[in-house]
């Protein structure tokens, strides 16, 4: 998630497949000129470029790569799988890429689970205190999102199938039956 600033829509930096060394590669302008970044350590590439203007736009690249008639590989995803970790550290970055409506999100039943097991852990620990709090903040935002049955977000079951999210357990009081949310 570190690069959902992007996927709102904004321009991201693209990349390329390069059939020579059979990688791939980003595209960037450097002093007026194009250059493909190589993979030197990070302070000789600054040593040799100190002034790398903004990275190719995806339109950008796509017209340069057709003048040379080169193979391009464009990735347009239209699912993002999101894990335990993401919804706890950053659900406003998921809650962020879920508004630009750009995306289906899927969450796979064992991060729902996880999420549901982790908002029980002891507040007074401060090892866990911060993955419980995370996870607490997690599954109260998709019961929200499962009442208001938000058309991009999907369950990810264990066989593979996508099932609009539907189902979000919950213990019920004092006799621990679960109850589910349809």
């Amino acid at each position: 998630l570190l690069a959902s600033e992007y996927l709102d829509g904004s321009d991201l930096s693209c990349f390329f497949f390069c059939e020579k060394t059979g990688r791939f590669r980003r595209s960037e302008h450097v002093e007026g000129d194009l250059r493909e970044r190589s993979k030197a350590p990070y302070t000789q590439q600054f040593e040799e470029s100190p002034r790398v203007s903004t990275p190719l736009t995806r339109e950008e690249l796509l017209e340069r790569e057709m003048r040379k008639h080169e193979q391009l590989l464009v990735v347009k995803p239209v699912y993002l799988v999101i894990d335990t970790n993401a919804f706890i550290d950053q659900l406003s970055a998921i809650q962020k890429i879920l508004q630009c409506e750009r995306f289906r999100v899927l969450i796979p039943t064992t991060v729902m689970e996880e999420l549901i097991d982790l908002q029980h852990g002891e507040l007074s620990n401060p090892r866990v205190q911060g993955a419980t709090e995370g996870a607490r903040q997690a599954v109260t935002w998709l019961r929200e999102q499962t009442r208001q049955k938000n058309p991009r977000l999907f369950t990810l079951t264990m066989r593979g199938r996508r099932l609009p999210i539907a189902v979000v357990r919950e213990e019920a009081g004092d006799d621990g039956e679960l109850v589910s949310y349809r």
